[in-house]
């Protein structure tokens, strides 16, 4: 979940955040999460986007937390690195964008690159 966040907007939707905090309570292995219109992705995604070249995406520094349950549900389990991937992109012209719904829209050359990732959480549907 979104914790200690700087935001720069609460009441915008979704919410405008300056500095992004994301306490895991747990995770279930995917290499992307959303929260709240908001996107993480490991850091091995996120250079396998980059090496494809990809359009309306970028990345910042996110600082993650891991909470007290977190803990003692996956007591060894360590988390890879995560970014927190802005999603900048038109989707007539770019393969990441949101919808007007705040839903992460694709094209089918990212959706390549995503499905040879672990996202067997994620819902995926044609549009």
């Amino acid at each position: 979940n979104i914790a200690n966040s700087d935001f720069s907007d609460r009441n915008a939707s979704p919410p405008k955040i300056n500095n992004l905090v994301y306490e895991f309570d747990g995770w279930l292995g995917d290499d992307i999460i959303e929260s709240i219109a908001t996107f993480l992705i490991t850091e091995n995604l996120m250079n396998a986007i980059v090496q494809s070249k990809m359009t309306g995406i970028t990345f910042e520094k996110v600082e993650v937390l891991i909470s007290e349950q977190f803990g003692e549900l996956y007591d060894s389990k360590s988390l890879p690195k995560f970014v927190w991937a802005q999603i900048i992109g038109d989707y007539r012209k770019n393969d990441f964008s949101m919808s007007p719904k705040h839903r992460l829209i694709v094209s089918e050359r990212a959706l390549n690159v995503l499905g040879k990732f672990n996202i067997k959480n994620c819902d995926v549907e044609d549009q």
